[in-house]
């Protein structure tokens, strides 16, 4: 039976596992051994425990000051359909689903700087690694990979039908999903050519060291050398996490749980032992908590509220609303939270209160 506390933050849980064979994010993701297995040393990885009773009932959020709607600091025109914002090489990046562009955008001036020509329906969050932007196309199975002194953008085929989810780093490869194919495919950056396919189904998300999938019943941590799973994290039901919900040793995550799922939770998982926090409740349908290394932002898709939680404390203030647009997440990059407007095609740049 699984062991539980309760601490500082709230209920404390070993997080459930199929598989375990070591957590690889000072071991494979980062050394120089690219053969099978997973080599070098290993963290002792996460605890193997399962529990068939229930999880106990969430703490309620900690009640914080009253929080104000956060500031329009800028309202940025951008074209068709924005989407994710991400963030690299001192600008904010967006890509224009309907357009087949990337917006990049000064945050300095929150003027833009260059439409960029990349391939057909671009989204999730782009990513900043080996000296580029990269962006998966998910309307055919390529990566745009931007070079970010002249807004070049240069095609890779995947060869593996469309492309889902985030482009990640790990094992000095980059990864896409293909979701049709349920493969992952790690290129190589020396050559821009596809050097990997793992048979994985998920949207794949990471932090630089770890390959990650969200998949339908939970989140499974990948071997980016094997494919083999090392560890899942089952949280409640529609677990989410993106790149952007990682914060060093920890990753947030938001899920549903209570009667069908229908109430929003955030827990927060130690990537070096295996224990989830159970912290609070959240706005309902909740997205991928968003991290900017002082708070944790969790966006409600229903509510179209803004959950701010303190890291240290695990303190969840009042939600607080934003402006009523058309958006299925946010992100949290140079002082600021980023939210695109799908349909009226702007970038709204919000200053969050404090609370």
């Amino acid at each position: 039976m699984a062991t539980r506390h309760e601490g500082r933050e709230g209920t404390v849980r070993r997080v459930r596992i199929l598989a375990i064979v070591g957590l690889l994010f000072v071991g494979a993701a980062c050394s120089g051994d690219d053969s099978e297995g997973t080599g070098g040393p290993t963290s002792t990885g996460l605890a193997a425990t399962t529990s068939s009773t229930a999880p106990s009932a969430l703490p309620s959020p900690t009640e914080a000051e009253p929080s104000n709607v956060p500031a329009i600091a800028a309202t940025i025109e951008v074209a068709a359909a924005p989407m994710n914002p991400a963030f690299g090489f001192g600008s904010v990046w967006v890509p224009n689903h309907h357009a087949a562009l990337v917006t990049r955008i000064d945050p300095e001036t929150n003027e833009v700087l260059a439409e960029i020509p990349v391939g057909v329906q671009p989204g999730g969050y782009g990513l900043e690694a080996f000296g580029s932007m990269w962006f998966p196309n998910y309307g055919e199975s390529t990566v745009s990979r931007v070079d970010p002194a002249t807004n070049a953008a240069t095609s890779i085929d995947t060869g593996n039908g469309l492309t889902c989810g985030d482009a990640v780093e790990a094992g000095r490869l980059v990864w896409v999903g293909n979701c049709d194919a349920l493969v992952l495919t790690g290129i190589d950056p020396q050559t821009s050519t596809v050097a990997r396919t793992l048979e994985v189904e998920g949207f794949p998300f990471g932090n630089g060291k770890q390959l990650w999938v969200d998949q339908p019943v939970d989140l499974a941590q990948i071997d980016p050398r094997t494919g083999r799973v090392l560890a899942t994290v089952d949280a409640g039901s529609s677990e989410h996490a993106s790149a952007a919900s990682f914060e060093g040793d920890r990753l947030w995550v938001s899920y549903g749980t209570g009667g069908m799922g229908l109430v929003g939770a955030l827990a927060v998982v130690d990537l070096r032992t295996g224990d989830v926090t159970e912290l609070g409740t959240v706005g309902p349908n909740p997205a991928a908590p968003v991290v900017d290394g002082h708070r944790v932002f969790v966006f409600s898709v229903d509510e179209r509220t803004i959950s701010i939680v303190d890291p240290t404390s695990g303190e969840i203030a009042e939600p607080v609303p934003i402006p009523d647009i058309e958006t299925e997440g946010i992100a949290a990059g140079f002082g600021s939270v980023w939210v695109a407007d799908f349909s009226g095609n702007i970038v709204y740049r919000l200053e969050p209160p404090s609370g």
